[in-house]
């Protein structure tokens, strides 16, 4: 690009010379014009008579006389020439020689805005919102560890506080699902980037060379300029300059501590990845519908033809066009198979979530306190269990047992977790799988007076992997629960689904000191 804007620079300066100096001879030819008609009319006064009419003298001054009127008329008439068609003619090649490169110009910043302004933007909304994240975490935590126990001496303190942790919460969360979206979109665009260059490098630029060459090499001003439009091109068929790295900026997440992986798609924005599946599935279409369109324009104008001179002074007027076809034909291709892999890598993370819980979005797993604790022990839980008097959902989708002993209801929630704890120190909890919704609860009320070990698969309020959107639909009264098998980042979890005051699901895990974290 740079050796054709350079070689288009370097002949307008000449074609300005060029004007200049015709400029000056058309003056100069027409102050010569003006006086030669001067000395006509001076010649032409002068008076003979029959004499010296007649004689050789007389004749040729008369010769010279009319012969220098002639003179001024063609220096005139030569003038006038240079001015109406030469100076027209080199003001038009002007014209056209400066749209060109103007054309050229705008095209190749376009080019060139397209590949830098989205991924520069991307990047710094991503910075910026990634500081603002960890920020209003940091004060989130401050804030969550000092909250106190509501007493009556410091309820006002208290409710003071809990409005600061309710308004840092709402706050922290919109930037977390800002922040995961941003990120997405960090990473799609990058991959579109980074498949950007390479069209554009190796496609697009060559491609618009061509298109400019063509046209300066068909021109009927300059027909002469071939053989150097020719030798440039050689020129640059040369191995193109190395491309430029673009990628995600894995140093951006350096410190950051949460599901964000460099160049990795967060698949709990599902919405917004269905959003761009959707967008992209559009691209595509309108792309192959333009596509289409061009290519049934090429077959218009082809082929060319010269079999008489009607059909010869329209040719040129179709090769044009045929290149404008082409050049666009290609930009349209290269954005169909940018638009084709984004929807590809969508449609991959995707496929990995279908039928499987969406991760939560949040990075930090802080609840209000005092309403659940985030740290509490075995006995904790079954005594949360047991003020809460929760029954089990049953594992049929048609109906719900209740269960009327609550003991029932704390002895498997101790089961449970007694066996949850022994099975976590054994390594085997990723192990556990689901059963078919065909228990049958008497069998395992025998099971337990016998004292009968009993596998968590056996259990009716265990029920296996199971979708959050399944859950839902299973858990029908105020109290229902039930515990699944889900995914966690990429990790299997077990999570608790309970129907109290709205869905809620919590995820269990245990840490080093085997307590029990929802």
């Amino acid at each position: 690009i740079e050796k054709v804007l350079s070689l288009q620079e370097e002949e307008l300066k000449f074609l300005d010379n060029v004007r200049n100096c015709i400029n000056i001879r058309i003056r100069c030819d027409r102050d010569y014009a003006s006086s030669l008609l001067m000395v006509a009319v001076c010649g032409q006064k002068c008076h003979f008579n029959d004499n010296i009419g007649n004689t050789n003298i007389g004749t040729v001054w008369r010769t010279i006389a009319d012969e220098t009127h002639e003179l001024s008329k063609l220096m005139a008439n030569s003038a006038d020439e240079l001015t109406h068609e030469v100076l027209e003619l080199i003001d038009e090649l002007v014209s056209e020689k400066k749209a060109l490169r103007k054309s050229l110009i705008d095209e190749y910043n376009r080019y060139c805005s397209q590949l830098d302004n989205s991924c520069q933007r991307i990047q710094s909304e991503y910075e910026k919102c990634l500081t603002n994240y960890k920020s209003t975490k940091t004060k989130y935590e401050d804030i969550w560890l000092r909250l106190p126990k509501k007493t009556e001496h410091n309820a006002n303190i208290n409710s003071k506080i809990e409005k600061q942790f309710i308004d840092i919460k709402r706050k922290y969360e919109k930037l977390c699902q800002r922040l995961h979206v941003l990120h997405n979109d960090y990473c799609l665009v990058t991959t579109e980037a980074k498949q950007y260059e390479n069209d554009f490098r190796l496609l697009l630029i060559p491609a618009l060379i061509s298109y400019h060459e063509s046209i300066l090499m068909d021109s009927d001003i300059t027909q002469e300029n071939s053989n150097i439009y020719g030798n440039l091109k050689g020129k640059l068929t040369k191995p193109m300059p190395p491309h430029v790295a673009i990628g995600f900026n894995d140093k951006l997440l350096d410190d950051f501590v949460g599901a964000l992986k460099p160049n990795q798609l967060i698949i709990d924005t599902e919405s917004e990845l269905q959003h761009k599946l959707t967008i992209s599935q559009l691209e595509i279409r309108d792309k192959r519908n333009l596509q289409k369109q061009y290519e049934q324009e090429m077959r218009t104008l082809l082929p060319l033809s010269e079999d008489n001179e009607n059909a010869k002074m329209g040719i040129k007027i179709r090769k044009r066009a045929i290149d404008i076809v082409k050049k666009d034909l290609l930009f349209i291709e290269t954005q169909h198979e940018r638009t084709h892999q984004l929807w590809e890598r969508v449609d991959v993370s995707l496929t990995k979530i279908s039928g499987l819980q969406v991760p939560n979005g949040l990075e930090l797993n802080l609840t209000t306190p005092h309403k659940t604790n985030s740290n509490t022990t075995v006995q904790a839980i079954v005594n949360s269990m047991e003020n809460r008097s929760m029954t089990s959902v049953s594992t049929t989708q048609d109906t719900t047992k209740s269960y009327s002993s609550l003991s029932n209801t704390m002895s498997w929630g101790r089961t449970f977790l007694t066996r949850l704890k022994r099975q976590k120190m054994s390594g085997s909890v990723s192990t556990l799988t689901s059963v078919p919704s065909t228990t049958i609860s008497h069998n395992l009320a025998q099971r337990r007076e016998k004292d009968e070990t009993i596998e968590l698969c056996d259990e009716e309020w265990f029920h296996g992997s199971l979708p959050r959107s399944e859950s839902n639909k299973l858990l029908l009264k105020m109290g229902d629960f039930m515990v699944r098998e889900s995914l966690n980042n990429g990790q299997p979890c077990y999570v608790v689904s309970v129907l109290w005051n709205g869905f809620r699901h919590f995820i269990i895990s245990t840490d080093s000191q085997m307590y029990i974290n929802i």
